[in-house]
């Protein structure tokens, strides 16, 4: 379970208008629609509140903690990565190996992919030349095939059409479905009618 009990402010020096609680569960999905609800997203990565707390299976999260915390969580940032890399490249950078991604797992994320309407060979593809929509659906799918227990999206279905909203949000109800906690800030009504909470 994920809690973030009476958070006022963050680090940043941002005050909330009102306190934020919010309670998540393994098998749920949770929109956060409030205003700057990506900032809550940083704020549980880095720890960063000013008050209240947060905490993960009741364990706080505190400084010395988010580095064990980190490793069973996954984020998907709104802002994506620039770098003058391939797919594949950050595909290897992100499953953290020399020898790269094992074929069990590439075959899998090859699988998401094309269930999020990617195309199978974007792997050679540099990360500039994809669109915002496709480079922020290839991440997805490496978050989910890695199997983070906390999965952390950040205005997930930005610059996307009908279609690939869909795609994200039926993809983010299927990864919290298989007995892992989706916290996604949006407003997208389509993510938003398949969470089991909603924090408006």
């Amino acid at each position: 379970m994920l809690a973030l009990k009476n958070i006022r402010s963050l680090g940043t020096g941002y005050r909330l208008p009102r306190p934020l609680t919010l309670y998540v569960k393994e098998g749920q999905l949770a929109s956060l629609t409030v205003d700057n609800a990506g900032m809550f997203l940083a704020a549980i990565l880095a720890r960063m509140p000013a008050d209240g707390y947060i905490s993960i299976d009741s364990e706080r999260i505190t400084p010395s903690t988010i580095h064990v915390m980190k490793s069973c969580m996954g984020y998907l940032p709104e802002q994506l990565p620039s770098e003058k890399m391939t797919v594949d490249e950050l595909v290897d950078m992100f499953f953290g190996s020399e020898a790269g991604i094992d074929d069990y797992s590439r075959s899998m994320l090859t699988r998401e992919w094309t269930s999020l309407g990617v195309d199978r060979a974007v792997g050679d593809k540099l990360l500039s030349d994809l669109d915002d929509a496709e480079l922020r659906k290839v991440c997805l799918a490496m978050i989910g095939v890695a199997r983070r227990k906390v999965i952390l999206v950040d205005n997930p279905t930005k610059d996307m059409d009908y279609d690939d909203r869909s795609r994200v949000a039926e993809y983010l109800r299927q990864l919290a479905s298989d007995d892992r906690l989706v916290v996604a800030a949006t407003t997208d009504e389509l993510i938003i009618g398949k969470s089991d909470v909603v924090l408006r």
